[in-house]
């Protein structure tokens, strides 16, 4: 992913992402589920790449990609899940910033989408 703006101005981070990882959870029921349990939440700002985007087969295997630009520094790791308006979505790939002591800077976060807990797309590693 390249960075083409520097900053991103703060009126952009109006959505409300949260991360989060799969855990095993005991029901009333005695019967163990995979749940998302959240870690923390933090806002997003939508973003756009324009240059060198990543081009992928469209068809059966498409998946739905979105990039967001967010203040949380050093939290998001790779292969993480997140929550973005009720759907489930799997970190792909993280770029941190280069300078985390400035406070303008951001990391963007590419999220692919799953369904649900038990379907969602994990990469190894």
């Amino acid at each position: 992913m390249a960075r083409l703006n520097k900053f991103v101005e703060l009126y952009r981070y109006n959505t409300l992402i949260e991360f989060g990882t799969a855990g095993e959870v005991i029901g009333d029921d005695g019967i163990a589920r995979d749940e998302f349990i959240p870690s923390f939440k933090a806002y997003g700002a939508p973003y756009t790449i324009k240059y060198h985007e990543d081009i992928a087969n469209t068809g059966p295997n498409a998946v739905e990609k979105l990039i967001f630009a967010i203040r949380e520094v050093g939290k998001v790791d790779y292969n993480m899940l997140a929550r973005l308006n009720g759907k489930q979505y799997v970190v792909n790939q993280y770029m941190p910033t280069n300078n985390p002591t400035n406070a303008r800077d951001y990391d963007l976060v590419q999220l692919l989408y799953g369904n649900g807990v038990e379907q969602t797309y994990r990469l190894p590693g």
